[in-house]
């Protein structure tokens, strides 16, 4: 049990030093960084997947001007 909460506060805490570079200017409130650093790791994340899905598209749309 006691480890479990010892890795909470650790995930907690990577995620204030995260939240304090990713948001400099709102430090005022510690869950409101908190969340707001979850929620821009979770937007790079899925702009990531976006950039890869469009780089495929285009290289399909290249492939069949090639072919056709």
């Amino acid at each position: 049990m006691l480890g479990l909460l010892l890795i909470v506060v650790e995930v907690q805490i990577r995620v204030t030093k995260l939240s304090i570079y990713v948001m400099p200017l709102s430090r005022t409130r510690f869950e409101n960084t908190k969340k707001q650093a979850l929620y821009a790791m979770f937007h790079q994340k899925t702009n990531q997947n976006l950039a890869k899905f469009k780089k495929n598209i285009k290289f399909s749309v290249e492939k069949k001007k090639i072919l056709g």
